[in-house]
């Protein structure tokens, strides 16, 4: 319950002063604005400090989470800093597809797009392209995505690029003020279940 004066007083009315205490039958809500001032004051600060103990513990906390949570995430040292200079590569036409997703999501978060390379760069560039045929036959949904400090790969068919689209989206600044710095990780992930239902009567 707030702390209440007892010997502070208050006008009815501008007629007579009536004790704090007796007002708070008049109005219940009258206590809540009697408060000493210390005491508000004290729980401003609270508050303040909590907020900003918060800022400091989400800044020094450089842990990733990607929604869904893919199967592998091994973050390594040190960011990709996309500029307006980085360019796109893809390794066929059909993956053009994702490249102006990506440049939607970047023109409309820091209003700029990237320019689309007709031949493969070694450095300052996000590429498009399949899965080396080291990796196996991975499935249609399945995608790798690949921050080096200078250069990105999203690997996987074009099902697979659009779902590593989503996590890269989530690695970028949510503000356009300053670098964009995309830490360097590696993911890779892969549907559960090669198909999908809605539902399954038994």
């Amino acid at each position: 319950m707030p702390f209440i004066d007892r010997n502070a007083t208050v006008k009815e009315r501008g007629e007579r002063e009536l004790p704090v205490e007796e007002c708070r039958y008049l109005s219940p809500s009258l206590p809540l604005g009697f408060l000493p001032y210390t005491n508000m004051r004290n729980f401003f600060a609270a508050i303040l400090l909590f907020l900003f103990l918060t800022t400091i513990q989400f800044a020094q906390s450089n842990e990733i989470n990607i929604i869904p949570k893919p199967h592998l995430l091994e973050q390594g040292k040190g960011s990709f800093q996309l500029t307006k200079s980085t360019q796109i590569y893809v390794s066929s036409p059909v993956f053009l597809k994702n490249a102006a997703v990506l440049n939607e999501a970047l023109t409309r978060t820091y209003g700029f797009s990237l320019a689309i390379s007709k031949v493969p760069l070694r450095s300052n560039v996000i590429v498009f392209s399949l899965h080396s045929p080291s990796h196996g036959k991975p499935g249609v949904y399945d995608y790798s995505l690949m921050v080096g400090r200078d250069r990105i790969n999203i690997l996987g068919e074009e099902r697979g690029q659009f779902y590593a689209l989503q996590s890269l989206v989530q690695l970028l600044p949510g503000n356009n003020i300053g670098p964009v710095n995309i830490p360097v990780v590696t993911i890779a992930d892969a549907p559960r279940f090669t198909y999908r239902g809605m539902h399954l009567d038994v």
